[in-house]
């Protein structure tokens, strides 16, 4: 339905409202749609496709990770846009769920990065080695000697004849900003996890910019490998090769001339110096530490268990759907200060929790809507309108001498004084000016009856 309404309605108005309109033609010959626009088609209708169309959404000059729009006529022949966020424009316009559009901004936002595909191992190892820390991150002396004599590193079992490949964004002078594993099989091409390079060398959490690239490249994103997925097999002197598999199933078996991916496997890839682990013992599904049963939490919302250390820096405790508690990774939590609560970021309308103008989170109790955007309701960029009974942008009111702050186009200015007044008071029309009854000049007729 969305592919036909663009077609059939959208595109076709281009040309007319072009035609009709030199700003919205001028504006348009100088800036593309955004391409997000066309992402969100492939999901929803707009609510309203004719003033998006006339909004002519685009990336922002000053700030290519943003959208620019023209706001209404007045600003279009003005020339002037007003910037915001790519998620909150596609909020404002489509009816999509917040997932999909956080993926959809994340794909725009990545500016200066390149994404590609790594299809050799060598490649792969060297990705690992110099992009993102991870436990995976070795030096070569680390590498683990294998039962022909070569030393290699764990990442070098996930052989591309098996599907196997990465995914990298590359930012500044070729720094390796992100990866994530991939594969693919005959039905489908997934990845379970990414790592995005954290600031200060730390812990790598997961690179919404590449995720959303491979999303849109048709990948999955998914919670473990694929059972009977295949990876090579390297003996060593006591066991065999093995990396520190991602994802919920680690456990594998030895088939022939290569491991496999088996959830009744006698062995479990849960350990960070390259060799396998006994498939009885019990590991955090998140960093991948041996720890005891007891040690280990379940992370509502999820199938994962993880240690007290992951726990309590890597999850953050919060409200989310139908008001219940729990635990979510904390790039995912909200933090709302009037509250001083954090929510799950997927379940802020049911907890009635608004994301205002200027990109903070507040109780829908404490803030207004005005036009699609939220304010607080202590903001100064707010006055209440008696006249319309509603909240307006002070910059659209003007300050009459009968109700205060009015909307402008629901007021009257007085040529005489300048005041402003609203449409309850008639105004005197002379010579094709407005005046209030109580200014207004003496007609030539009113002289001749004195």
């Amino acid at each position: 339905m969305s592919k036909h309404i663009f077609s059939q309605f959208f595109q076709p108005a281009i040309y007319i409202v072009a035609a009709h309109r030199p700003w919205f033609n001028d504006l348009a010959s100088r800036f593309n749609l955004h391409p997000a626009i066309h992402n969100a088609f492939e999901h929803a209708d707009p609510y309203n496709w004719q003033q998006l169309l006339l909004e002519w959404p685009h990336k922002a000059v000053t700030d290519p990770g943003r959208i620019a729009y023209t706001r209404d006529e007045r600003a279009g022949i003005a020339d002037k846009q007003t910037i915001t966020t790519i998620g909150k424009y596609l909020a404002r316009h489509f009816d999509i769920s917040d997932h999909i559009i956080r993926d959809i901004a994340a794909q725009y936002t990545a500016t200066g990065s390149e994404f590609r595909f790594l299809n050799t191992t060598d490649e792969m190892v060297h990705a690992v080695n110099n992009g993102p820390y991870s436990c995976m991150c070795w030096r070569e002396r680390d590498d683990v000697r294998c039962s022909d004599g070569h030393s290699r590193h764990p990442y070098e079992v996930y052989d591309p004849k098996y599907g196997w490949h990465m995914a990298v964004r590359i930012g500044e002078e070729g720094r390796i900003d992100a990866r994530a594993l991939c594969n693919s099989d005959d039905d489908t091409k997934y990845f379970v996890r990414s790592y995005k390079r954290c600031p200060n060398g730390g812990y790598s959490y997961a690179d919404e910019h590449l995720e959303a690239w491979l999303k849109a490249q048709g990948y999955r994103h998914q919670s473990e490998w694929h059972e009977g997925v295949k990876m090579a097999y390297y003996p060593t002197r006591d066991d065999f090769l093995a990396p520190y598999i991602d994802g919920n199933e680690r456990r594998v078996a030895i088939v022939g001339e290569y491991l496999v991916l088996d959830s009744d496997g006698e062995y479990e890839c849960d350990n960070t110096d390259g060799t396998p682990e006994n498939a009885s013992s019990t590991t955090c599904d998140e960093c991948g530490e041996r720890c005891h049963d007891d040690e280990l939490h379940w992370v509502d919302g999820s199938d994962i268990s993880v240690c007290e250390h992951c726990l309590n820096h890597e999850f953050t405790y919060v409200i989310g759907r139908r008001g219940a508690e729990y635990y979510v990774r904390s790039s995912y939590a909200v933090y709302v200060e009037s509250q001083d609560q954090w929510y799950d970021e997927d379940y802020l309308d049911n907890n009635n929790i608004v994301c205002l103008e200027n990109g903070e989170y507040e109780h829908i109790d404490n803030a207004v809507e005005i036009d699609g955007d939220w304010y607080h309701n202590e903001d100064d960029g707010i006055v209440y309108d008696d006249f319309n009974e509603r909240y307006q942008l002070t910059d659209n009111c003007n300050c009459t001498e009968d109700m205060g702050f009015v909307h402008e186009s629901d007021t009257w200015q007085c040529h005489a004084t300048d005041n402003w007044y609203t449409t309850n008071i008639e105004p005197v029309i002379i010579d094709d000016e407005r005046y209030h009854p109580d200014h207004a000049p003496e007609t030539e007729d009113e002289t001749n009856e004195e």
